[in-house]
């Protein structure tokens, strides 16, 4: 499957990296608004092609598939571009900022024959069904803890004065947008959907997040999501249940399950895999390469319903996003 790929940053390159380890890609084009970042990424990664405007690479006739990982709010006008000419599509969380957005990416891909999906790793992981049954050993729930909290790389570029995309309302930036929409969709994987959502922020002066948290009701439980990208937490996610505990290291990659019960102590469930966006972009390229219409379905019932979760959270804690 040719392959495009709109944006260079450290994720693109970790993306397409995983993807040749599978053989199921073949990197064939790269649009950057840079010939030079452009020309460097090609290089690196042995593209034959670099376009610098968006709609030739669109165009393009041999391109099966078009993956985005350019800042947050480009993902919409860049997915739709690609979709409207045939293109799959494979974006980057979170895929849009609206569940308009979505439904209007969704029609344009139905109408072209194509697909949308969303890279969103922890829901590819093969350690998702193992931690599934671990969630149906210690039933009922009675509370949930999902945590992701990083300091950013960029967060001291902001303090300095600087704007990075990740701290920018313009581009959709903040912690929930980009380490809570893990928590998310890891919650909504094992659990569903909420039946009702609350959000507080403590919001940076550009009015986007800094720290979030996230709560989610259930019946009988409630999910506590909390996500940051202005300090860190060595606490990992974890799942109470009445017949045991469920402690998770990652919520991205699902590092490190282990099950504890009363019975039987602790257990190590995850095991030794390839690496988590290896698992993804295998899974992905299964979808596209055999149209595998339930899988899709699957995919694009988890995009609606996180999709609404995260435009619902910004609305409520009053996080500044392009969306608004």
């Amino acid at each position: 499957m040719k392959l495009g790929i709109i944006g260079t940053s450290e994720i693109s390159h970790k993306f397409v990296q995983a993807a040749v380890e599978t053989a199921q890609y073949e990197p064939y084009a790269v649009y950057s608004r840079s010939a030079e970042t452009g020309a460097q990424y090609a290089a690196r990664h042995h593209i034959p092609h670099v376009f610098t405007k968006l709609e030739d690479l669109a165009a393009c006739p041999q391109l099966d598939a078009v993956y985005v990982a350019s800042p947050n709010s480009l993902h919409f006008p860049q997915a739709k571009a690609c979709l409207s000419a045939g293109k799959h599509v494979i974006v980057e969380k979170p895929a849009v900022a609206t569940t308009a957005q979505l439904e209007e990416l969704l029609e344009i891909a139905r109408q072209n024959g194509v697909y949308l999906l969303e890279a969103i790793r922890p829901m590819y992981n093969p350690d998702l069904a193992v931690l599934k049954e671990a969630v149906k050993k210690i039933a009922p729930i009675h509370y949930a803890y999902f945590n992701y909290m990083k300091y950013s790389s960029k967060y001291d570029a902001y303090k300095s004065g600087k704007n990075p995309p990740v701290f920018s309302a313009e581009y959709d930036g903040g912690a929930l947008a980009d380490l809570g929409i893990y928590n998310i969709y890891l919650c909504v994987g094992l659990f569903g959907a909420p039946d009702s959502s609350s959000c507080t922020a403590s919001l940076l002066p550009g009015g986007v997040d800094g720290v979030c948290t996230q709560i989610l009701e259930y019946d009988g439980f409630r999910a506590v999501l909390s996500a940051s990208k202005i300090s860190f937490s060595r606490l990992p996610s974890e799942i109470q249940g009445e017949n045991g505990t469920i402690t998770i290291e990652n919520p991205t990659s699902l590092g490190a399950i282990r099950l504890y019960t009363r019975e039987n102590g602790e257990q190590l469930l995850s095991t030794e895999r390839p690496s988590s966006m290896f698992c993804q972009q295998k899974a992905l390229a299964h979808i596209l390469l055999e149209k595998d219409a339930s899988a899709y379905e699957d995919a694009c019932r988890r995009m609606r319903r996180c999709t609404g979760l995260l435009e619902l959270g910004r609305s409520q804690a009053g996080i500044r996003f392009s969306g608004m």
